[in-house]
């Protein structure tokens, strides 16, 4: 039995009905979200193979697709993030985000390499991979688990901030061994500190243009929500042709500033 045949606009709202549906589910049964929409989607997916988004959208719609929604849930986590929260948890997020990020990839990378049996490369890209929690994934839970305010806090800055660093990290591992095995050059070490710093400046410029045009009443209040819109998905879309993955950064940037400047009354939902 298989969906596969389905008209694609029938499968599209298929996907919205069966994510949905588990969310209400996972209300029901007191269960974090994205458990149920994660058993759900092994279930139709890849035990019964009823639906497969990547064959029936195609490669070359599918990735994007899942790249811009990514861009958007990062930009909604980091825009709601609260900056007067880091006063009393500022040095424990950031202990997480460099020194335990730091272990956890090394170790990581080591249990990839001697366990499972792969190169070093391949180990220490997966290995930053391996620290993205994400907000789709703490939020839930942490609305199901009781922990104290502080935790919570806590845990939501690490899930969004190293959601962005750690396919940055892999990528500079794979540039440190493209560099190993094609020699010490230069131009690479350049190319890819300036196309990072590139995407660092549109994240950060892009929050201040969109202030600037809000402060002017340049942009209508009914159309903020969708220029908002706009302006993460050409973020997003152009840092990542810059230098891949650097798109999620930017994202990131933008919404941080958002919540820096306290206008979340401007916040895409």
């Amino acid at each position: 039995m298989t969906l596969l045949n389905l008209p694609l606009m029938l499968l599209i709202v298929i996907f919205l009905a069966l994510g949905i549906f588990s969310q209400w589910f996972a209300t029901r049964i007191k269960w974090p979200s994205i458990v149920v929409m994660a058993i759900v989607g092994l279930l139709v997916g890849p035990i019964f193979g009823l639906i497969n988004p990547q064959e029936s959208l195609g490669q070359e719609v599918f990735s994007p697709l899942v790249s811009l929604a990514v861009a958007i849930i990062l930009f909604e986590g980091s825009s709601n993030l609260d900056f007067r929260e880091l006063k009393g948890i500022s040095k424990a997020v950031m202990r997480i985000i460099t020194i335990g990020a730091t272990i956890a990839w090394i170790l990581g990378s080591i249990a990839l390499h001697y366990v499972l049996g792969f190169s070093w490369a391949i180990s220490l890209v997966l290995g930053g991979l391996f620290l993205i929690t994400g907000p789709t994934v703490i939020q839930p839970l942490l609305k199901q688990a009781k922990v104290r305010k502080s935790v919570d806090s806590i845990l939501r800055w690490e899930s969004i901030i190293l959601d962005p660093i750690g396919p940055m990290l892999a990528l500079g591992a794979f540039y440190v061994f493209q560099i190993f095995e094609q020699g010490f050059e230069l131009q690479i070490i350049l190319s890819f500190v300036l196309r990072f710093l590139v995407a660092v400046v549109i994240g950060f410029g892009a929050s201040y243009l969109f202030m600037w045009l809000i402060k002017r009443d340049l942009i209508p209040q009914n159309l903020m929500p969708p220029i908002q819109l706009v302006f993460i998905l050409l973020i997003f879309a152009i840092c990542d042709e810059i230098l891949p993955e650097s798109g999620l950064l930017a994202v990131t940037i933008f919404g941080l500033m958002m919540a820096r400047m306290k206008r979340h009354d401007l916040i895409f939902k």
